[in-house]
């Protein structure tokens, strides 16, 4: 007996919580007026600098997103392909270009990097013009690039 009424409290839970109104702006699902999600980024390519540049970067291109569904892009760095990606950078626009010297004062040193990007799209309330906030999308599968 107990067991049932466990199981009835936990099926009520259940089909209450996929009743709850969606209240996220940003949430495509919920409201029709934010679309579709980023384009996925696509064509990532890393190139890190030789031994004989005193200035260590890493230079990343890909292919420009259409300008309706993306604002600018994201730039992550991991230390393996499989590890945690922290931001390392922001593209405020619609371009496939971002140069990685130094983040948070931390400079790019010799050694083996994965970069990952993803798209983000800025999003206002149609009729009082109030900022929502950015709504990103996928990031790509980590791309290798070897700073010397």
């Amino acid at each position: 007996m107990r067991n049932i009424v466990l199981f009835v409290l936990i099926l009520s839970l259940l089909l209450a919580s996929a009743c709850l109104k969606r209240n996220n702006p940003l949430d495509p699902s919920g409201n029709a007026g934010i679309g579709a999600a980023p384009e996925n980024v696509s064509n990532l390519v890393c190139v890190g600098s030789v031994a004989s540049n005193p200035q260590k970067f890493v230079r990343l291109n890909w292919d420009v997103n259409s300008d309706e569904t993306t604002s600018g892009y994201y730039v992550y760095r991991g230390f393996s392909y499989n590890s945690d990606f922290a931001r390392v950078g922001t593209v405020e626009s619609n371009t496939g270009q971002f140069i990685h010297t130094e983040t948070n004062g931390v400079p790019v040193m010799p050694g083996r990097y994965w970069y990952q990007v993803s798209g983000f799209k800025d999003h206002y309330d149609p009729d009082s013009g109030q900022y929502w906030g950015r709504l990103e999308g996928r990031r790509t599968s980590p791309a290798y690039v070897e700073v010397k």
